[in-house]
């Protein structure tokens, strides 16, 4: 009885709680894994990722397209070996570019996720390139197909923080990033939309269960 009780509730949290995305979504490569938190309005979701670790160029410019294309130039290298270890790493998608909504002037970054190696830590980059470790991250994330013109990603960008607050305070975003599912080029089988992800990072003492997250969600929807 316990046993069966015990795969009832394995199966209704899995009904609650969403998976990762497939390879096949990501145009055949690895994505990062992550679980739906919750849905609003049927196309945001909030997502929870996993720690893990990032390689990131510099990149210059006022357009999204520009950006990627330059950064997915520049970080094809460390893919290919050029590394501080000569050694290849496995592709991945989406290129991703951050940028600090509080300060437009601040650099600019292209960034793919680095697929987990079991037996090593992924080699090092050759700077201006480098390899960041995050930890857990819950991410609100919204469709976009749209222009990739920065002022008009921006606005968009705006509209979902409009009345975006916690206790009488603005949202507490650490990075926003537009996913971009069209790199890197080649591949096969299916692209998913581009997205826009308002990366938030809990406090140790916020404790990031599912009712906070929904609590915040509820105040979240009237931007949408």
């Amino acid at each position: 009885m316990a046993a069966r009780c015990a795969w009832l509730l394995v199966a209704v949290l899995a009904a609650c709680v969403g998976s990762a995305v497939s390879d096949s979504e990501c145009g055949g490569y690895a994505c990062p894994e992550y679980d739906v938190i919750d849905v609003l309005h049927g196309d945001v979701e909030i997502r929870r990722y996993k720690s893990g670790m990032w390689v990131k160029y510099p990149v210059p410019g006022d357009d999204f397209i520009f950006m990627a294309e330059y950064g997915d130039e520049k970080l094809s290298g460390y893919f290919a070996g050029e590394n501080y270890e000569h050694k290849e790493v496995a592709v991945s998608s989406p290129l991703k570019v951050d940028f600090n909504v509080w300060n437009l002037g601040e650099q600019r970054y292209a960034a793919y996720w680095l697929p987990e190696a079991e037996e090593s830590l992924p080699p090092a980059a050759v700077p201006p390139a480098r390899v960041d470790k995050h930890g857990e991250k819950f991410i609100f994330v919204k469709k976009y197909n749209a222009t990739h013109d920065f002022r008009a990603v921006l606005k968009e960008v705006a509209s979902g923080m409009v009345d975006l607050t916690i206790d009488g305070s603005p949202f507490d975003l650490n990075e926003v990033s537009i996913a971009m599912y069209d790199y890197p080029k080649g591949g096969s089988g299916e692209r998913q939309e581009d997205e826009i992800w308002y990366t938030r990072t809990f406090k140790h003492w916020d404790s990031p269960d599912v009712p906070v997250l929904r609590e915040i969600a509820e105040k979240f929807r009237r931007a949408f």
